[in-house]
């Protein structure tokens, strides 16, 4: 993997001081690695999340075992660790940000009033449930201390981030949904994630602490997420650097150079995996039938899968 730095104002803000570095996802390994490879960046310490027991860091980095898609002991110990790491860059510092797909669970600290047991049961009642990941992600955003723009809250240095996007919809590559937008302002409200939560197939599964911290802060009791119009959001900088069109694309290409008929599908693939599943193998098998050369059909999307019965 190689990182794209080409634009000047992010090179410029990397060469002001050694960047403490925050990496989360499943893909941090490949990340830290192409980012090393791609720039001269000095690293001072920090964190890294991933899925694996260990991985080759640089020095100063300490990496961490989360957990996915639902977050464990080693998620909340790394999200603890990012929290403190960032509260201790120096006034001078740059805190350095990437994000990958399964961040959202694998860097996790409940906020104050909910147990990691609580939101781990609750985001599995969501999962269950089948809610959409941007719904999934504004609950969990309000039952944490490090999503919507929380740990960007902490240092109040400057801070640059770099994601690669799973995000398909509702707002395509939304900052705010990937890995439940750690270092940016959130538009989401305690209101709109206790409306969530309150179905009435969700509530009666939600534990009592969760369903009390969001009533507080749907009246005002406990602080907002991060906002546009907090003083913090000017000295945020955030860049993708990958998406669900440049893996299509890239995939099509290798395809094509191993000799494949390629087709493939423009619009992302969603709903109930049960139900667009069948329907994507007859899409897929229509325009390579009866080609030449063997077919490769490529598309991408997010479904969601609705836990029926207690299967």
């Amino acid at each position: 993997m190689q990182l794209a730095l080409e634009e000047q104002a992010v090179r410029d803000m990397l060469a002001l001081a050694p960047a403490t570095l925050i990496s989360a996802g499943k893909a941090t390994e490949g990340m830290v690695e192409g980012l090393l490879a791609s720039a001269s960046i000095g690293i001072r310490g920090g964190v890294a999340v991933g899925l694996g027991s260990s991985a080759a860091m640089p020095d100063g980095v300490s990496w961490y075992q989360g957990g996915h898609p639902l977050p464990d002991w080693g998620s909340a110990e790394a999200g603890l660790a990012a929290l403190q790491c960032v509260a201790e860059v120096p006034e001078s510092g740059v805190v350095l940000v990437l994000l990958s797909g399964g961040a959202s669970a694998l860097l996790a600290l409940p906020a104050d009033g909910v147990s990691l047991g609580e939101k781990i049961a609750t985001t599995r009642t969501l999962l269950d449930a089948g809610v959409p990941i941007h719904e999934l992600n504004c609950v969990r955003k309000h039952l944490s201390a490090v999503k919507g723009g929380r740990l960007a809250l902490v240092g109040r240095r400057r801070m640059l981030t770099l994601a690669i996007s799973d995000v398909v919809g509702p707002v395509k590559d939304d900052p705010a949904v990937i890995g439940s937008g750690p270092t940016v302002p959130d538009g989401t409200t305690y209101q709109e994630a206790l409306a969530i939560v309150s179905r009435s197939t969700i509530r009666p599964r939600v534990p009592a602490n969760v369903l009390n911290v969001l009533e507080r802060g749907t009246v005002g009791d406990l602080p907002e997420t991060l906002k546009s119009a907090d003083e913090r959001s000017s000295s945020l900088a955030y860049r993708l650097i990958g998406s669900r069109r440049q893996a299509m694309d890239g995939a099509i290409a290798a395809a094509r150079g191993l000799g494949y008929e390629v087709a493939s599908l423009e619009a992302p693939i969603t709903g109930e995996a049960r139900i667009v599943g069948g329907e994507l193998v007859d899409r897929m098998v229509a325009p390579v039938r009866g080609g030449n050369r063997p077919g490769c059909f490529v598309s991408t999307g997010e479904t969601t899968v609705t836990v029926l019965g207690r299967g």
